[in-house]
């Protein structure tokens, strides 16, 4: 019960202190849910999608694990 409280004190002070407030908002929702209760995943696509358009970025579907990534045991020819 320590560590619960502990983690709980955390998401609310200092863990997000220098974050955009939507991370917050996520992390006060999830731990206000019941272990039985569906998360609304609509609700928390939004909160980052909105921020993610707020900051100005464009989606080009480029991903770190979709990238073709050079082998460091062969060398250029």
């Amino acid at each position: 019960m320590r560590i619960a409280n502990l983690k709980k004190a955390g998401v609310e002070g200092d863990l997000c202190a220098d974050l955009p407030d939507e991370f917050q908002l996520y992390f006060n929702y999830v731990s206000e849910l019941q272990f039985d209760q569906d998360p609304d995943y609509d609700f928390m696509r939004g909160l980052f999608r909105g921020l993610f358009l707020r900051q100005g970025y464009e989606s080009d579907n480029c991903y770190d694990w979709t990238k073709k990534k050079k082998s460091p045991l062969i060398s250029d020819i």
